[in-house]
């Protein structure tokens, strides 16, 4: 199953403590279907760098790392919200709050 948005968010309190939440620190809504569009075009393209954070490069490109679960049951990578505002603004993000 693909989905067709990503949703983050991070709320003004402690995970211990989210009853207290008032709102959002920051939160984005991103267009995966655009996200997709950049992987295919290699525009935002992943290895395995042993770093663990994205980086713009070539001034127009998203490197994003591999990341492996603790437990080595999978892996995934990270992509960092404000490289995407910085890059494709609202062409890519639908609406966010505290990036950039």
């Amino acid at each position: 199953m693909k989905a067709h948005y990503f949703t983050y968010g991070i709320i003004d309190s402690s995970k211990n403590e989210v009853k207290k939440a008032s709102g959002f620190v920051k939160y984005a809504i991103i267009d995966l279907k655009k996200v997709y569009e950049k992987l295919d075009s290699k525009v935002i393209f992943i290895s395995d760098n042993k770093k663990n954070k994205c980086e713009i490069v070539d001034g127009n490109r998203i490197h994003c790392p591999v990341k492996y679960n603790t437990d080595g049951s999978s892996s995934f990578f990270p992509i960092d919200i404000s490289y995407l505002v910085k890059l494709w603004g609202d062409k890519i993000i639908v609406t966010q709050k505290g990036f950039l």
